[in-house]
């Protein structure tokens, strides 16, 4: 984990979050105010780098936070980064991480005003410097082109997984290796005009299936539940299997069991097929 003394933690009872203090900086950030730690409340096991805000398709374009709040509500939390585009100073930004008490995602707004010229074409978007994950995302599973188009994107690693999604549709961008640089929306943003746009971090327990479940609920996907054993012919369970899931063929999420043998998840309607794998199993 990157978390200092100082930093802002922002947790409930199923997920923690931490953002870096303004002068701690991570990795590719030029400021602090933003995610470079997340993990289940329980276990707080962490593999991920950094999320940080990334303009008009520029990297490295962020934002430069200069004054992080605090503000306490009766079922949320809300911290409230505030600062400027990085290359330009008259387009004003603040960036509310919220968390309400049981999601297992955190909600981030971002909104942006330009108190300057006009400026068009400018994309919305995050960031990601994976750390210690491996990449998925549906369709593409781990095999990554250099830009891509997806519903939602994943990072996973042996303890804990994480989700990203924008309830606008298709998000898409560069990828390479540890770090992705997503966009999500391209936009107008006119003279003393504002703009805002949402997206949800999702957190779970090490595959893709408990992170795309918090994804489909934040977005409000219409889903169904799919719940999996894996036994042997004696009913004992099998622990530490893996079940994917495709969608016409196409991989759209992975599982892995629990050492009860349970997998757990949401699906969209759709042509389903699951194939389950175990080690030491034919």
């Amino acid at each position: 984990a990157n978390g200092e003394i100082g930093d802002y933690l922002i947790e409930n009872q199923n997920i923690a979050v931490i953002i870096s203090d303004l002068g701690h900086t991570v990795h590719y950030a030029d400021t602090g105010g933003n995610i470079i730690d997340a993990g289940i409340t329980n276990s707080r096991n962490d593999e991920v780098e950094e999320l940080y805000l990334y303009l008009d398709d520029d990297w490295p374009r962020q934002a430069h936070y200069s004054n992080i709040e605090i503000v306490n509500n009766v079922d949320h939390s809300i911290i409230t980064a505030s600062g400027v585009d990085s290359d330009n100073s008259s387009i004003d930004i603040v960036t509310d991480y919220i968390l309400f008490d049981d999601d297992e995602y955190l909600s981030i707004t971002t909104t942006l005003t330009n108190n300057g010229s006009s400026v068009s074409n400018y994309e919305l978007g995050d960031a990601f410097s994976w750390g210690n994950c491996w990449q998925f995302a549906p369709v593409h599973g781990t095999e990554f082109a250099n830009t891509t188009t997806e519903k939602w994107m994943a990072g996973f690693a042996t303890s804990v997984s994480y989700g990203y999604i924008s309830p606008l549709g298709d998000i898409w961008g560069e990828n390479g290796s540890g770090w992705v640089d997503l966009n999500v929306d391209t936009v107008t943003i006119g003279s003393g005009s504002s703009v805002s746009y949402t997206r949800y971090f999702a957190i779970g327990n090490g595959d893709t299936g408990t992170v795309a479940k918090s994804l489909h609920s934040a977005s409000g996907a219409a889903t169904g539940s799919l719940e999996c054993l894996m036994k042997m012919d004696d009913d004992s369970p099998i622990g530490g299997g893996n079940i994917d899931a495709f969608l016409n063929n196409d991989i759209y999420l992975q599982m892995a069991t629990t050492s009860n043998g349970t997998a757990l998840t949401t699906l969209p309607a759709g042509n389903w097929r699951l194939e389950a794998s175990a080690t030491g199993f034919e």
